[in-house]
C-alpha cells in the first residue's frame, strides 16, 4: 500500500461523499481551495450572452470606423488569451505532478 504524505483524514477532507473511496476518479471536479463555479458562470455569460448579443455588434461598429486599430486590439486580446491559456496549462500539469505553489 502506498503511504500518503499527509494523513488520510487530511487527504479526504473536502471531498464529496461519493468520492471518498476513489479520490483519483473524482479529482477532476474537486477543488481543494473551494468552489470555483463562478468562473464557469462568468465564462458562460461572456461566451453565450454578451458576445453574440452585444460585443459582436459593438466591435463591428468599431471595426468599420477604424479597422487598423480594431485589428490591433483583437491581435493583442488574442495574445493575452494565449498567455493565459499557457499559464493554465502549466498550472494544470504542475498540479497534476504534485507541485502546489499556493
Amino acid at each position: 500500500m502506498r503511504v500518503l504524505p499527509i494523513s488520510q483524514k487530511e487527504y479526504f477532507d473536502g471531498i464529496p461523499h461519493f468520492c471518498k473511496g476513489y479520490p483519483r476518479a473524482c479529482s477532476s471536479f474537486v477543488d481543494r481551495r473551494g468552489d470555483n463555479g463562478h468562473y464557469w458562470l462568468f465564462f458562460t455569460i461572456v461566451l453565450f450572452v454578451l458576445e453574440p448579443f452585444f460585443l459582436h455588434k459593438l466591435f463591428r461598429k468599431y471595426a468599420e470606423k477604424d479597422p487598423g486599430k480594431a485589428f490591433k486590439i483583437m491581435h493583442r486580446a488574442h495574445w493575452v488569451l494565449l498567455i493565459l491559456s499557457l499559464i493554465t496549462i502549466f498550472g494544470a500539469v504542475a498540479g497534476g505532478h504534485g507541485w502546489y505553489l499556493f
